[in-house]
């Protein structure tokens, strides 16, 4: 089915998709639709190819956009990535966190390592290594295909959301407050995970 906060295009006009994917555009004569993965708080991008997932079609009598038929990547992390984050977004938003994440967050999948993800503070980006082989020649799978991980890697942005701006030399990542960083982090998964 859709997403909620897609970015869909009818004969040029954009629209948001809202809960369950349902969205709707006053327009005559609509003739194409397209859209991809994203919209207001997530934009995905392979980091091999530099694309990001998308579709386009003539307007039919079902416009839903089911994603698993568009979506190619190696299982479908870009799809995953896009849905999760919108859920890790909306979990910061709540009012008794009140995290200041109205934005879009620019998330890359299978970058050309393995088994590890990162979120770049200045950047505000969260990056996801493809399947692979570690150091220590264990295989693991692509790291965008796991909700805890894609939450844990939004919470550092909360946590960053919540300090106002990030600052190395305020609130560094190491020591102390490195840990309490990825504690925080762990927490955010922990919570959405129930």
């Amino acid at each position: 089915h859709g997403f909620e906060n897609n970015y869909v295009w009818v004969t040029g006009e954009r629209t948001v998709s809202g809960e369950g994917g349902q969205y709707s555009i006053d327009i005559d004569d609509p003739s194409r639709i397209s859209s991809r993965l994203e919209g207001p708080w997530a934009i995905v991008t392979d980091a091999q190819s530099g694309e990001t997932v998308g579709m386009e079609r003539d307007i039919s009598d079902n416009n839903d956009i089911y994603w698993i038929g568009y979506d190619n990547s190696y299982r479908q992390e870009q799809s995953n990535v896009f849905y999760h984050t919108q859920i890790a977004h909306d979990f910061g938003i709540q009012p008794h966190i009140n995290a200041e994440i109205n934005s879009q967050t620019p998330l890359r999948v299978n970058l050309a390592n393995s088994c590890n993800a990162f979120y770049n503070p200045r950047s505000m980006s969260i990056s996801f290594y493809r399947r692979g082989i570690d150091n220590n020649g264990r295989e693991c799978d692509a790291l965008s295909l796991y909700s805890d991980v894609i939450y844990h890697e939004y919470g550092h942005g909360i946590t960053v959301s919540l300090l106002g701006n990030w600052d190395p030399f305020s609130f560094p990542y190491w020591g102390e407050t490195g840990n309490l960083n990825e504690a925080l982090s762990d927490y955010t998964a922990c919570a959405i995970s129930d």
